[in-house]
């Protein structure tokens, strides 16, 4: 039995091995269930999978900014928690190094405080909240700071915000006196 659970271990490890040699950054990703809207380049890529630590589900949803802006508007749902992530060149470090604004369509921009991420800058607070107060097919604008004087933006479409909402409420059991939009 004990040599069984080695081989297998190792067989897994050189596996792992293989597929990130070949430049995958998740092994996994293949047999993911993923929906990739079918509206082109501005598509939400979301994915579902069940934690292999307490068996819960995970979703998380990825737009890519348009235009040159090399960033990502990541959202996610683990363990009952919901996450906003924005992830691109430079962006990572304590949070004491940015200063975050949003913008909603034309509304005025808002500061976000952030928190330290390992891979960019996550929003904190009410996320909830600031999720159901984006109207459908809005555009998300983003301006991020950095002490040092550097700065970056990105223009997110979030064509398709509804869908990806209801996912991640039903994942992660959103209270329902704020599981619908405010339009």
């Amino acid at each position: 039995m004990t040599f069984t659970l080695i081989a297998l271990v190792v067989t897994l490890a050189i596996a792992n091995d293989l597929a990130r040699a070949r430049g995958a950054e998740d092994p996994m990703a293949p047999v993911r269930v993923s929906d990739r809207p079918a509206n082109g380049a501005g598509a939400w890529i979301v994915s579902a999978t069940t934690s292999p630590v307490d068996y819960s589900s995970i979703i998380k949803a990825t737009l890519p900014s348009q235009g040159d802006a090399a960033m990502s508007l990541s959202i996610r749902c683990r363990g009952g928690l919901t996450e906003v992530l924005l992830d691109g060149a430079g962006l990572s470090g304590r949070r004491e190094d940015y200063t975050l604004s949003l913008r909603i369509n034309d509304d005025p921009p808002f500061q976000v405080s952030t928190i330290t991420s390992v891979r960019g800058v996550a929003l904190e607070g009410d996320v909830v909240r600031l999720l159901q107060s984006i109207p459908g097919h809005s555009e998300l604008s983003v301006h991020v700071s950095r002490r040092t004087g550097t700065s970056a933006g990105a223009v997110f479409a979030l064509d398709g915000i509804e869908s990806v909402r209801a996912k991640l409420a039903a994942t992660c059991k959103w209270p329902r006196a704020i599981a619908k939009p405010n339009n």
